[in-house]
């Protein structure tokens, strides 16, 4: 099949916050075959537009109305309780969007296995499957140098919101070495600092967050980099590949894992390769492609 990665309903400065989920797709589909071209504010005719969940209030409106013979499929991304999305109930614009633009949509492809059945009563048709994030080679792409080369002890890459804010102030004050970029850092400078850091750090966005980041998880994942992953009331099964924690453990942890990091850095790499084993996107997204071709 032809597809196209649609990214018009994203802000230009998402587009490096959406690149590990886009790529994993992009190349879990060209490992099967199938031609993929990456699309800003073009819908095709002639390819499956796959459009990642974010609907605005005039996103329908400006471009599924004007298009609607046009071919797409959704993918979700929070989690679903047939009413709402979750993670924004506080936006109901945003499930209103989805709602809307799922009417019209081929199929629906869920990252959570426990939201795909509440998913499928918002499609028409009831192609809603389960694809989650997956191993991909081509995203191997950053080195493993020597702990002893690494000068950032702890690095978090996102949005620095108060919660999170203050695990990383305690962390410094106990003596780490912190770094925390700007959520739109470019891939390239967030590459350089995972490269540089002995230890990866994922949170909740505030104390209400409810799933965690499968994209940022997977990334780190693949890439063998040692990982402390808060843990959400909506787990991904990705988080059985990194190191958890709740929060009120999260100082202690990584303390714990700077400790006996050069071990930490080998169990980290062999977690890779369980992943790399366990959880292929390619074999995520055949079943997928068959059932609606």
């Amino acid at each position: 099949m032809k597809f196209s990665i649609f990214l018009g309903n994203h802000d230009r400065q998402q587009f490096d916050l959406l690149r590990d989920m886009v790529m994993t797709f992009r190349y879990g589909l060209e490992e099967l075959g199938h031609s993929v071209v990456i699309s800003d504010y073009t819908l095709f005719h002639d390819r499956m537009n796959l459009i990642f969940e974010d609907f605005g209030e005039t996103f329908n409106a400006k471009f599924i109305g004007p298009n609607r013979d046009v071919p797409y499929g959704i993918i979700c991304t929070e989690p679903f309780d047939g009413e709402r999305l979750i993670t924004y109930g506080t936006h109901p614009y945003r499930t209103q969007g989805f709602l809307a633009a799922a009417r019209d949509a081929r199929f629906l492809w869920c990252f959570l296995d426990g939201s795909t059945e509440i998913y499928r009563s918002a499609i028409a048709n009831g192609q809603c499957h389960y694809v989650p994030l997956g191993y991909v080679e081509k995203l191997a792409e950053t080195r493993h140098l020597p702990m002893a080369e690494r000068d950032i002890d702890i690095l978090f890459f996102g949005r620095v919101t108060p919660y999170r804010e203050a695990v990383l102030d305690e962390l410094a004050a106990r003596g780490c070495g912190v770094m925390a970029t700007n959520r739109s850092a470019q891939v390239f400078v967030r590459n350089a600092f995972i490269e540089r850091s002995k230890l990866n750090l994922a949170m909740k966005l505030d104390e209400t967050w409810e799933h965690t980041s499968p994209g940022r998880l997977s990334y780190l994942v693949i890439n063998g980099q040692p990982t402390l992953a808060e843990r959400c009331r909506f787990a991904d099964p990705v988080e059985g590949y990194v190191f958890p924690t709740s929060h009120a453990l999260i100082v202690e942890r990584c303390l714990e894992i700077l400790g006996n990091i050069e071990e930490n850095a080998i169990l980290a790499r062999k977690l890779a390769e369980r992943f790399k084993v366990e959880r292929r996107m390619a074999a995520f997204l055949a079943p997928a492609i068959d059932a609606i071709s």
